[in-house]
């Protein structure tokens, strides 16, 4: 009996050890921030120590990355299209950019400003006004870089749904290869594979271009493609009953003079005696 029992223990405790060899690890990274989206320093917008985000989202075969944005405001900035030079590739069939040459194109949106920007490797836009020559256009787009088996670069975009703006979102990105998952607030809002291979160059990672006003924070990468139910549990996990990323009695009573009017320190001092959006990080899902 002992022996059997000593049998059974040395098979379990060999599979268990060979589990741990062989299962890949994963690696995280996360931040609650918050960073401020003052609509005019751009260079406020970038992430310190972003080094390890680009790696391990735009670097892996399978990755995810998740961030809470507050977009307030976005300049109504109209933008005509110039559909004679076409510098971008755009299909008036379709209301859509088609694939892109970096060679023999700028392939850059006029009228878009860029939210979640991976330098140039990917990056989501959205359009600051309407544009009366592409009435059909996408309020948000998804763009990648991505390149050939030659080594010819390209840009591929493609429509997302409108993003939110003045209440918090939740945005996940989920990658496995060239598939790319993109969630609003835990919800697929669309799935999308690239005709190219990625091509991962960025270094560094802006939370935008200096053109919103709004507050972004809680920042997550991750070396594994969360999945629609992991994401849909990390966003119940990490919000309150109206959808924030923190606890809060009045969340609503401070929540627009300190991203509006940049309360002073002695206000949001007062202010944050009913919660805050930094008093509570969410839980990291592995």
């Amino acid at each position: 009996m002992i022996i059997w029992f000593i049998a059974a223990l040395v098979i379990i405790v060999t599979i268990y050890a060979f589990s741990i060899f062989f299962t890949p690890k994963i690696t995280k990274s996360s931040d609650p921030g918050p960073w401020i989206l003052d609509g005019n320093q751009a260079s406020t917008n970038w992430v310190t120590n972003d080094a390890t985000y680009v790696s391990n989202f735009l670097k892996n075969q399978s990755s995810s990355f998740r961030i809470f944005y507050y977009i307030q405001s976005l300049p109504r900035t109209a933008s005509i299209y110039d559909t004679t030079t076409n510098t971008a590739n755009f299909n008036s069939t379709t209301d859509s950019f088609d694939i892109c040459d970096t060679s023999t194109s700028t392939c850059t949106h006029p009228g878009f400003a860029k939210l979640l920007q991976f330098d140039t490797s990917l990056w989501i836009e959205l359009l600051q006004a309407p544009d009366a020559s592409r009435p059909g256009l996408p309020k948000t787009q998804l763009c990648i870089q991505t390149t050939n088996q030659t080594g010819k670069s390209y840009i591929e975009t493609f429509p997302l749904p409108p993003f939110p703006q003045q209440k918090w979102v939740m945005l996940t990105l989920s990658h496995e290869g060239s598939k790319y998952d993109v969630y609003y607030n835990g919800q697929l809002a669309a799935s999308v594979k690239t005709t190219n291979v990625p091509k991962p160059t960025a270094t560094r990672l802006a939370l935008s271009n200096g053109t919103f006003t709004g507050r972004a924070s809680y920042l997550l990468s991750k070396t594994s493609a969360m999945s629609a139910s992991e994401v849909a549990s990390d966003y119940s996990t990490n919000t309150n009953t109206l959808g924030e990323p923190y606890d809060s009695l009045f969340p609503s009573f401070y929540v627009l003079p300190a991203i509006v009017f940049q309360a002073p320190p002695c206000a949001q001092a007062i202010l944050s005696l009913f919660g805050s959006p930094i008093t509570k990080t969410p839980a990291q899902t592995e």
